[in-house]
């Protein structure tokens, strides 16, 4: 659900621009991808438990900042009044 309304703020935010959405499901394919690859790494860690707790609090908190950056940010990027195209 997060993904979905990051990807719809996104697209509001980028006046509905297709290359947004590729980008945005590109990073999303090749962080899952990441993800698999760190996640050999599991067993190896001393304290799993604490890694897991402390991923699952920042996982809760960076869509918030994600949907702040993705507001604050666009007019930043572009010209304030532009068409992105």
């Amino acid at each position: 659900m997060t993904q979905l309304a990051l990807m719809r703020e996104l697209l509001c935010a980028f006046a509905g621009n297709e290359m947004v959405l590729g980008i945005a499901l590109g990073l999303w394919l090749l962080l899952t991808g990441l993800g698999t690859f760190l996640g050999r790494t599991a067993d190896k860690l001393r304290n799993p438990l604490a890694v897991l707790f402390t991923a699952q609090i920042f996982i809760a908190v960076i869509p918030l900042a994600q949907v702040f950056a993705v507001r604050a940010l666009r007019n930043v990027v572009f010209v304030r009044g532009a068409e992105v195209g």
